[in-house]
């Protein structure tokens, strides 16, 4: 099944459960290192993620949260690359079949 099957792109301003924000800004907090003892001084850098939208779209369309969970998106090969055992082949068929805990499709 094509992935145009599953998602659709969106043009207006509301969003909802389930959609993608792609090169999203998000605030990464850093320690410095203190000038002194008792300061101790936090930096933030700013990083470029993919991101799906955990929170309920009926929360977001009735203004219930004040802030929408967010989730970062990674390639399969990305994936891949840090758990190797899912490079094997047949490995995302289970996957699809919900065979493996906590993943499924």
């Amino acid at each position: 099944m094509p992935i145009e099957s599953y998602w659709k792109n969106i043009t207006d301003s509301t969003l909802g459960q389930g959609d993608y924000v792609f090169n999203c800004p998000v605030p990464v907090f850093v320690e410095q290192f203190p000038k002194e003892q008792s300061e101790i001084e936090i930096g933030v850098d700013i990083e470029l993620y993919d991101l799906i939208i955990v929170t309920q779209s009926c929360d977001l369309e009735q203004n219930k949260v004040r802030l929408v969970a967010m989730c970062p998106i990674y390639s399969l090969e990305n994936y891949e690359s840090i758990n190797t055992e899912f490079s094997k082949k047949g490995r995302w068929e289970e996957v699809r079949k919900g065979r493996i805990e906590g993943l499924s499709r």
